[in-house]
């Protein structure tokens, strides 16, 4: 009977067997599924984020190199090319480098980080070029055990990163000057030539110059701005704001660097460290007494301005021809000291700027020249030491084809690095004479160039 009984109590289980069965098929599939979701999917995660990582570090080199120069597009290739290389380990193929699929370079980005970047943005000119977009080669995912329930065998992973280079330039001279081809500047076309800028309060256009913030307030906060070894208190970065300056301060401010000191700010400035005069200053222009007040002038040793200049007063450019032989004969002829071979009387091979070089590294500053001028500085005191560089000055160059002027916030094409050659004019014909030497890059300017690589998309 207790037998029998057991049997009766055991017969409903019997009779519920395959419905269990259904339930344990039903929750392994389902465990099953789980768990291949999490190993196929991290491991696609895992070679996304790999293929990401590439995208990013590539775009990050090739786009350090984008400084507005002539070779910039050419660098940032041979960048990507050799000094990237990362891997994956997780593609279907097996572990391996992330290839780049392509390369766009773009002058700008859309306003909204959501909109596409069409063609528009597109460039090949390296003087335009600001910012890269890279994008990987598909790595092939396989799934493993998301095939049992349906999914794709392999998916495809491409990952796109769009970088851009931001240059701050700290200590330079709060002056901008109008590009003379609009919206480039290419440096290697225009170093070696001369640029005669005219000074104009608003509406500028090529051939004038102006003058930036320089992080003080009034023309005298410029004006020193203008002179000081320290040049602005401010780094300028992509955008520069324009400023209405006094020409007059201005003039006196660059012209410390001749080693003339002139009133009313700067004739007590003698002797401030904050002020010196460059080591080489020969400028045509002599003084005659010991307080720097009296002077003759005589252009003939004063480093001569290029041909197209000299023929055109109007003219604001120059064809980095200049008659070398004649300044060389002016001061240097009885020094025993062999002329440079490219210096003849018409070359565009030896510039000014290498000729004063040239000054310095073979003891010619202090031969007397044409009017019994010297190069060495003779007004400023002791506790004001020259500096050799001084007459090198770092502006900005803007597009003014849209007609800027006054007080206003504006793009930077780039920065020039200017070699005043001549002391600048008095009003009203304020005008700064000087030689394209550059403009300011990574590795040759370092002391003052900020360099900010960042990625955007």
């Amino acid at each position: 009977m207790r037998f029998g009984g057991f049997q009766n109590w055991l017969r409903p289980i019997r009779h519920t067997g395959g419905a269990v069965a259904v339930y344990v098929a039903l929750g392994a599939s389902v465990t099953f599924g789980i768990v291949g979701l999490a190993i196929d999917a991290t491991r696609a995660m895992i070679v996304q984020s790999e293929a990401q990582a590439a995208a990013d570090a590539a775009a990050l080199a090739a786009a350090s190199q984008l400084d507005g120069t002539a070779t910039s597009i050419t660098r940032a290739n041979n960048a990507l090319a050799t000094l990237v290389s990362n891997n994956q380990r997780m593609a279907a193929a097996g572990a391996g480098a992330v290839a780049i699929a392509s390369t766009r370079f773009l002058t700008d980005l859309p306003a909204n980080d959501d909109d596409p970047i069409d063609a528009s943005f597109e460039t090949t000119d390296p003087l335009r070029a600001r910012f890269v977009e890279v994008t990987t080669a598909p790595l092939q995912h396989a799934n493993t055990f998301l095939r049992a329930v349906g999914v794709l065998p392999n998916i495809n992973i491409t990952t796109t990163a769009v970088a851009g280079a931001r240059d701050s330039v700290c200590g330079a001279t709060p002056m901008m000057m109008c590009s003379p081809t609009d919206d480039v500047f290419d440096a290697t076309v225009w170093r070696g030539r001369q640029v005669r800028l005219d000074y104009q309060a608003n509406s500028w256009g090529p051939g004038n110059f102006g003058f930036l913030s320089s992080g003080g307030n009034g023309a005298n906060a410029l004006a020193g701005a203008l002179a000081s070894v320290n040049g602005a208190n401010v780094c300028y970065g992509p955008m520069v704001t324009t400023e209405p300056g006094q020409n007059n301060g201005a003039r006196q401010a660059l012209n410390t660097r001749f080693d003339m000191y002139e009133n009313p700010m700067f004739g007590g400035s003698s002797n401030n460290a904050l002020y010196p005069p460059d080591v080489n200053v020969r400028k045509g222009i002599r003084y005659t007494n010991a307080s720097c007040n009296n002077s003759t002038t005589n252009v003939s040793g004063r480093l001569p301005r290029d041909f197209n200049l000299i023929a055109n007063n109007g003219e604001h450019f120059g064809n980095g021809r200049w008659d070398c032989l004649s300044y060389w004969n002016a001061n240097f002829a009885a020094s025993g000291v062999t002329r440079p071979a490219a210096c003849t009387a018409d070359t565009s091979t030896f510039s000014r700027y290498d000729m004063y070089s040239f000054e310095l590294t073979n003891n010619l500053v202090n031969v007397q020249g044409a009017g019994s001028e010297r190069g060495t500085p003779m007004c400023s005191g002791n506790g004001n030491p020259p500096q050799a560089g001084r007459r090198v000055i770092r502006i900005a160059v803007l597009d003014c084809s849209p007609s800027i002027n006054g007080r206003t916030t504006e793009p930077v094409i780039a920065f020039a690095r200017v070699f005043l050659t001549e002391p600048v004019t008095s009003p009203p014909s304020v005008q700064v004479v000087g030689e394209i030497i550059d403009v300011v890059e990574p590795g040759a300017d370092d002391a003052v160039l900020r360099q900010v690589v960042q990625l955007y998309r």
